[in-house]
């Protein structure tokens, strides 16, 4: 609430807004006497912790999740469905074996290659239409909004170029827009499933990100990224698999997200009713 009143407060440019020394200075805060405030925090430390204690076993949750998301599509996009299958190695030092009648080819071979183009906030918000322009951020499946114009139409793989999240590989399908942070992959072979090599690249591409100042994972590189490549019936069996296996984990995720939002929003409510003297911290003797 603190920090709500003080946005309200704020001086001076869009830019550089501040809060002025004299909103902290006069600001009322109610001062019960000392041994109820000794109370209070000595309740509030025993409750937070036990509720930060909570929030940590969901955040070691998710870490696990994740590892099992990635080691999952690993397996099966570097071996297979099949355990029993003969390998051979893939020439690929950081692939190495690979199911015997597996082949390896190069992106180039398998896709054309392209970019978004620059699309600023105020195209989005003069131009409001269907149509998804897919930016550099991961969160909504990497919509930063809708217009009346698409530059893209049918199946697409499109990825991360620039920033944080460089490298990231998505499947795009239908009419949409890319901004200039977002490499294109139109495919050049038919007979192939797009979305297992979805899977495969995104199981690799941070390898072949270049961190500096700014990560980057640029065209030319992109195109000379090597993957396993399976016979098409293979391709699609184990990108099904990927899409059912991954969709349960992810729902799994989406609940113990909204447990943990729920938790920190117990942990504010909590605090705020103690300290503002809306609930009685002193316990029973005995």
């Amino acid at each position: 609430p603190f920090r709500k009143i003080g946005e309200g407060k704020m001086q001076g440019t869009a830019g550089q807004k501040r809060v002025m020394e004299s909103f902290v200075r006069d600001f009322p805060v109610p001062l019960p006497p000392l041994a109820e405030q000794q109370a209070i925090a000595a309740y509030l430390d025993g409750e937070t912790a036990r509720l930060d204690a909570l929030a940590d076993r969901y955040r070691r949750l998710l870490a696990l999740l994740d590892e099992k998301r990635r080691a999952l599509i690993t397996h099966a996009v570097t071996r297979g469905l099949n355990p029993a299958a003969p390998l051979k190695d893939s020439g690929i030092e950081w692939l190495g074996q690979i199911p015997a009648h597996w082949e390896v080819k190069s992106i180039w071979m398998l896709f054309t290659l392209g970019r978004g183009r620059v699309i600023s906030n105020n195209e989005i918000q003069d131009n409001i239409g269907p149509y998804p322009v897919y930016s550099s951020q991961t969160s909504d499946n990497g919509v930063l909004g809708y217009i009346k114009t698409y530059d893209f139409s049918g199946d697409y793989l499109t990825w991360t170029t620039d920033g944080a999240n460089a490298g990231t590989v998505f499947f795009r399908t239908g009419y949409f827009n890319c901004t200039n942070v977002c490499g294109t992959m139109k495919p050049r072979v038919r007979e192939q499933d797009i979305k297992f090599i979805c899977y495969s690249l995104n199981s690799i591409t941070s390898r072949f990100v270049r961190y500096d100042i700014n990560p980057k994972l640029m065209n030319n590189v992109m195109a000379r990224i090597k993957i396993q490549y399976p016979p098409l019936p293979e391709q699609k069996a184990i990108a099904e698999y990927l899409d059912q296996e991954t969709a349960h984990l992810d729902d799994l995720k989406a609940k113990i997200e909204t447990l943990l939002a729920r938790l920190g929003e117990h942990r504010a409510a909590l605090i705020s009713a103690a300290v503002t003297g809306k609930m009685d911290v002193r316990r029973p003797a005995g």
